[in-house]
């Protein structure tokens, strides 16, 4: 296995350690190339091999990790290869897999489309990935498996809609996730709701109040994976607006039990909506749930989870992974 880190407190990758701690109950034995180690203690049949990616030195690092995988996998043998949402990792460790004959599946679920990954694709014998929106590319290669989020940490609560006023954003900062949009939004709705509050959680998340006087937002820094769960079950709404891949934290806000109000096509593919207009607008999202009684909340919220199980909980996602990485049909 080769991934970028082994953290289970690191605010993005932290699901890389859920994942190899996964995988190493399906298979005897695991040996991981990773960048960086934060854990002391693994399982017996986990086997660690740190080797650096320093940036800006693509050439150094892809030699290094190329003579370090050679001679790592003709010690270990391995039977199979899996790289995780690294695809310039997976170009130099495939060549090497091709050289051994070892079946190699790569992870990617984003909507970007970069060189690596194109010539990653050419070279793995798999690409697994979530849903179709976050696999720029298609072809027999391509296998969708949903996402992988933990239920047992993300324990579904029950919590009383009181006000419906109280929203919450985790993620990225970036122009791509739209937070101007929801920030635009909300504010609108707070001429005839001006008790609604938003809470941004994410680094650098204080450049969107540009006026003191925007008391309603609250910003706070990405914060441990393991705290995510306590933050959802401070907040009555989950609001996202990213148009790309699916995003994980759209599952994890289902799982707790969150109504999530989205414009993103692959979670609204995939669960029910909060609004019959079309097109599907966050406004109309929003003012979708504000016009629902309780019990149509409740349905619409039980649903959703139901299907957040069946299709992108971590235990299925191994499952359907392991499937993959092993049996090429």
């Amino acid at each position: 296995m080769v991934n970028y880190c082994i953290d289970p407190n690191d605010p993005s990758l932290a699901h890389q350690h859920e994942v190899l701690l996964g995988l190493a109950e399906n298979f005897e034995k695991v040996t991981v190339i990773t960048t960086r180690n934060a854990v002391q203690t693994l399982p017996k049949n986990i086997d660690v091999h740190v080797v650096p990616w320093k940036p800006k030195r693509d050439i150094v690092n892809s030699l290094m990790l190329f003579w370090s995988t050679l001679v790592i996998m003709s010690r270990s043998k391995p039977s199979y290869a899996f790289t995780h949402m690294l695809p310039k990792h997976a170009i130099i460790v495939g060549l090497i897999t091709r050289l051994f004959g070892i079946r190699h599946v790569l992870w990617y679920a984003h909507a970007s489309n970069p060189l690596s990954l194109r010539l990653a694709k050419l070279i793995v014998s798999g690409v697994a990935t979530s849903t179709v929106g976050s696999m720029p590319l298609d072809g027999p290669k391509i296998r969708y498996i949903g996402q992988g989020v933990d239920r047992n940490k993300f324990q579904r609560s029950a919590r009383p809609l009181n006000s419906q006023n109280d929203f919450l954003y985790v993620g990225r900062m970036d122009e791509s996730k739209n937070v101007k949009l929801i920030i635009d939004t909300l504010q609108a709705l707070r001429i005839e709701r001006p008790n609604i509050r938003l809470t941004l959680i994410g680094n650098n998340a204080e450049k969107f109040i540009v006026d003191s006087q925007e008391t309603w937002i609250t910003t706070k820094n990405s914060i441990l994976r393991s705290d995510l769960p306590k933050e959802y079950e401070k907040h009555e709404i989950f609001i996202h607006a990213f148009l790309g891949s699916l995003d994980k934290v759209l599952i994890e806000a289902t799982l707790v039990g969150l109504p999530v109000l989205t414009i993103n096509a692959e979670y609204l593919t995939e669960f029910i909506h909060w609004t019959s207009t079309s097109p599907i607008t966050l406004l109309n999202q929003v003012t979708g749930l504000y016009s629902k009684n309780l019990t149509e909340i409740d349905s619409i919220l039980d649903q959703n989870y139901s299907i957040a199980i069946s299709r992108h909980e971590l235990e299925g996602w191994i499952l359907r992974l392991t499937e993959f990485i092993v049996n090429e049909q």
